[in-house]
C-alpha cells in the first residue's frame, strides 16, 4: 500500500511540474507577426572575424515588420557620419523554419521579383534570422518585439 501511495505522489508531482513549465512560456510560442527590432548581430563587419555585436544607434532603428503575407525590412545603417535608410518589401511564405521571399512590386528598393531565403526560429521570445548579408557573409540577427517582455 505504501508503494502505491508513493507512486501516486510521484506521478502527481511530475504532472504538476510539467504543467508549470508550459505556463512559464505564456502558453505557447510567440507569433511571427508584428514588428521585430534588431537586438544583436553575429557577423564579420570589418574583416577581423565573426563576433557578436550590438547595433549602433543608427542600426538600432532597423526592424522587420511581418504580416500574414508581407515582410517589410526597414534597414538602417551608418555610412560615414550619416544614418542611411533602405526599406525593402517582400511577399513571402514561411515553411519549416524558412522564409521564401520575393521582392514585392511596391518595394522602393531592390530588383522587383528577386528571390531570397532566410532561415528563422523563435526561441525565448526572440526571432533569430540566419542569412547571407550583402557582402555574401553568413550573418545571424537576433530580433525582439518592441515593448515585449523578456
Amino acid at each position: 500500500m505504501k508503494k502505491l501511495i508513493f507512486s501516486a505522489l510521484v506521478a502527481t508531482a511530475l504532472f504538476v511540474s510539467s504543467c508549470g513549465k508550459d505556463d512559464d512560456n505564456g502558453g505557447g510560442s510567440t507569433s511571427l507577426t508584428g514588428d521585430w527590432y534588431l537586438y544583436s548581430i553575429y557577423n564579420d563587419p570589418d574583416g577581423y572575424g565573426s563576433r557578436w555585436t550590438n547595433p549602433n544607434n543608427c542600426a538600432q532603428k532597423t526592424y522587420w515588420s511581418i504580416s500574414d503575407k508581407k515582410i517589410k525590412h526597414e534597414w538602417y545603417y551608418s555610412k560615414g557620419s550619416e544614418c542611411k535608410h533602405t526599406p525593402k518589401y517582400y511577399d513571402y511564405t514561411a515553411t519549416n523554419g524558412v522564409f521564401d521571399m520575393t521582392v514585392a512590386d511596391d518595394s522602393p528598393n531592390e530588383r522587383k521579383g528577386g528571390k531570397t531565403s532566410i532561415k528563422y526560429e523563435i526561441k525565448d521570445k526572440e526571432l533569430i534570422l540566419r542569412f547571407k548579408n550583402i557582402r555574401q557573409q553568413d550573418e545571424i540577427q537576433v530580433l525582439r518585439k518592441k515593448g515585449g517582455r523578456l
